[in-house]
């Protein structure tokens, strides 16, 4: 068994890591996706502060609620960086 980093191939499935950069937030959810599937990872405002309209993700295809946090992944074609600053 070897360690995880970044992109990898297990039987003849792509995973791929998910980094998220947060600004006065905190997160939770998956952390890998695997090619043709799809992963979440929910965010969550610091006190004080709201989620933004928008937000930047690369690496995959994605939906954004504002009001719940919840970014849904898919389609990854290269490991995936979310970025989020609460406002």
């Amino acid at each position: 068994m070897k360690l995880f980093l970044g992109s990898d191939i297990i039987g003849n499935q792509k995973i791929f890591s998910i980094y998220v950069s947060l600004v006065n937030a905190i997160s939770s959810g998956d952390d890998r996706i695997v090619a043709g599937s799809t992963a979440s990872v929910t965010v969550q405002a610091v006190t004080g502060y709201s989620l933004p309209a928008e937000i930047s993700v690369t690496g995959a295809s994605y939906t954004w609620d504002q009001s719940t946090g919840v970014i849904t992944l898919s389609n990854p074609t290269a490991n995936v960086q979310i970025e989020v600053a609460a406002v």
